[in-house]
């Protein structure tokens, strides 16, 4: 067949810069179009039963590179633009491609694009990439591709984004970095049923990496819901999302500078959130379990948050707003929740939640305050709430079924709870400044209620529980300055009851307990320097009100002192012994000792001076009561060493001197 010489130009052209095959396939479309610049190079190939394919290249520019090809594929539509310096596109969708779709539009300097769309695509593989500015890369990859959707823009310069989804059924992928410069993102979605991950970042120097890696292989598509958010905006920022199992959701949101956020997710189910607004902030949560959910969220700079959750349905909740703060929450059991709130400067958190069913709860408003719970027991509840700055709190839970509330509204506070047993209950509040608890609850059924206001107060508190489970109780107000208590119950259904009052001041009390169904009371409420010591060994001892006394503290609280300078001392060893002591005023100093059983002892001495009181009784049934009152330098000794002796003293007036002894002296 003969041909014009414009036949043969066009011809001529299309064998010298293009090269185009349509081999055994319909109704194809395929346009190259090339426009000025130099070394252009287009490259079409459509073949073997495709049908309905559409290939539009056109290129503009310098050093352009575009390639399409189309394999065995139907309804198949790739198009090429760029225009710019530089510039490589490559499309190729291969064996069995139908409905796929692969677009890239590129203007800028040294643009490279690729998108595969390889093996078995079936229905609706879609790749789009959009380039415009410098140095930028893209790569996207969908493999088998059914339902996937993929796609890059990338605005700004030195930008690198890659897509992969290889098995990739119901994935969606979506990479956008707008402004900055020297962005990187990789999405990876490996067997990918039903995953879906977006990666969004705006700034400079900015790096996003998120890797899924689900699939049964045999997927329901109502069973899969894996799904990853990356958003970046500032300068420097790193994000990390690794999905490894099925039903995951991933989100890690950055505004600001130099933050970095690292997500690993090994099992299904799992939820991950990271919010980041600020500069040079720290989160990673790491989830190797199942139906897990961790929420980080941090305002403010260099604030160091960590959640790792290696059993099945925990949840941690850690909010950060200032600056140097730390979190750490460790969850190695399963079904535990762990509340982390810090507002301020340099604060520190740790949960540690090593059994089943625990919740600790640790709220923060301040500057350098540390608080730390660890729950290694089932069933525990913890809960810290620090106002101010530099107070610490310490929780330690190895026994069941606890209860620990520390509250601090103070400066330079210490309070530390220790729960060995079970079913305790320890509540310490602290106001004021520089206060000390220190709590271990032992055994069953202890309950401890500490209050301290003022400055400077310490407590120490140490329960030993009972065997029956009835439990010890102990009640104690400190409202002064440098009051000391230190109190020590062991046995069965133990109580104690404290009061220091406000205006006391460098007050001391103790109380030591060893039997059961003891009580002991005590006030320190009006003096200086006032001290109590209350010692009960046996069972039925008590320290409390007689219904002859007149007492000024109230009801059913024995021992006392009111005024400056007091010393009171009680004990008392045996079976039911029973003694209530006051020393009202200045100077005075009472001291009971007991030994035996079914001994009574009363002492009262409250309005007057330098009153000196002594009672020691020995032996059996002993009953001793003393009243002074008024005067000064009185003094009232009593001392029984057997059985069945009674003692009445009543003294008022001054310069009075009483001693009774009875029975015989021990050997």
């Amino acid at each position: 067949m003969n041909q014009t010489k414009i036949a043969l130009v066009v011809s001529a052209a299309l064998l010298t810069s293009t090269s185009v095959y349509a081999e055994d396939s319909t109704h194809n479309l395929a346009e190259v179009t090339q426009l000025g610049g130099v070394q252009n190079t287009a490259t079409v190939i459509q073949t073997n039963e495709s049908s309905y394919n559409k290939v539009l290249v056109n290129q503009e520019g310098s050093n352009n590179t575009a390639t399409a090809t189309q394999v065995r594929t139907t309804e198949t539509e790739a198009r090429i633009n760029q225009k710019g310096d530089g510039n490589t596109a490559t499309v190729d969708q291969q064996d069995a491609t139908s409905s796929a779709l692969a677009t890239v539009d590129s203007i800028g300097n040294d643009n490279n694009a690729t998108i595969m769309q390889k093996l078995n695509n079936q229905q609706s593989a879609l790749a789009s990439v959009a380039q415009n500015g410098d140095d930028n890369s893209a790569t996207v990859t969908q493999n088998n591709a059914d339902g996937a959707i993929s796609a890059i823009t990338q605005n700004g310069n030195g930008d690198t984004a890659e897509i992969n989804n290889r098995w990739s059924d119901f994935a969606n992928a979506t990479i956008v970095q707008n402004t900055g410069a020297d962005n990187s993102a990789y999405i990876s979605q490996d067997s990918s049923d039903a995953a879906a991950a977006e990666l969004t970042q705006s700034g400079a120097g900015n790096d996003g990496n998120i890797l899924q890696n689900t699939g049964n292989y045999e997927h329901d598509g109502g069973t899969d819901s894996t799904r990853a958010d990356l958003v970046q905006t500032g300068n420097e920022n790193t994000g990390n999302i690794e999905q490894f199992a099925q039903k995951n959701s991933a989100s890690v949101s950055q505004v600001g500078n130099s933050n970095d956020a690292n997500v690993s997710q090994t099992a299904a189910r799992n939820l991950a959130s990271v919010d980041q607004t600020g500069n040079s902030n720290t989160g990673d949560i790491n989830q190797s379990a199942k139906r897990n959910a961790a929420m980080l969220a941090q305002t403010g700079n260099s604030n160091d948050a960590g959640v790792t959750q290696s059993a099945r349905r925990n949840t941690a909740d850690v909010t950060q707003v200032g600056d140097l703060n730390i979190a750490q929450v460790t969850q190695s059991a399963k079904r535990n929740e762990a509340i982390v709130y810090s507002a301020g400067e340099a604060n520190e958190a740790y949960v540690t939640q090593s059994a089943i069913n625990n919740l600790a709860d640790i709220n923060q408003d301040g500057s350098l305050n540390i608080a730390n719970v660890n729950q290694s027991a089932a069933d525990n509840l913890a809960g810290v709430e620090q106002t101010g700055d530099e107070n610490t709190a310490d929780v330690d839970q190895t026994g069941a079924e606890n209860s620990a509330t520390v509250a601090q509204t103070s400066f330079g506070s210490t309070a530390t709870v220790l729960q060995t047993g079970s079913l305790n209950d320890a509540t310490v509040t602290q106001a004021g400044d520089e206060q000390t608890a220190n709590i271990t609850q032992n055994d069953l059924s202890n309950l401890a209620q500490v209050n301290q206001s003022g400055a400077s107060n310490s407590l120490t508190l140490t329960q030993s529980g009972s065997l029956e489970g009835t439990g010890n109780t102990a009640t104690i107000n400190q409202a002064g300055t440098n009051d000391s208590a230190v109190v020590a119950q062991t046995g069965n259904s133990n109580t104690v009851l404290i009061d220091q009052a406000d205006s006391s001041f460098g007050n001391s009390i103790s109380v030591s307990q060893t039997g059961s169904d003891n009580y002991a009371g005590a006030a320190s409420q009006g003096g200086n320097a006032s001290e109590i010591t209350i010692v009960q060994t046996g069972t039925g001892n008590r320290v409390t009100n007689s219904d002859t006394a007149s007492n000024w503290y109230g009801d059913d609280l024995g021992a006392g002192t009111y005024g400056n300078d007091n010393v009171l001392n009680i004990t008392q060893t045996g079976t039911e012994n029973l003694a209530y002591a006051d020393a009202a005023d200045n100077g005075s100093q009472i001291d009971i000792a007991q030994t035996g059983e079914f001994n009574s002892a009363t002492v009262e001495s409250y309005s007057g001076a330098g009153n000196d009181i002594d009672v020691v009784q020995y032996g059996n049934n002993h009953v001793t009561d003393v009243y002074v009152e008024g005067g000064a330098g009185n003094m009232v000794s009593v001392s029984q060493y057997d059985a069945y002796n009674t003692a009445n003293v009543t003294s008022h007036g001054s310069y009075n001197q009483v001693t009774i002894m009875q029975a015989s002296v021990p050997e």
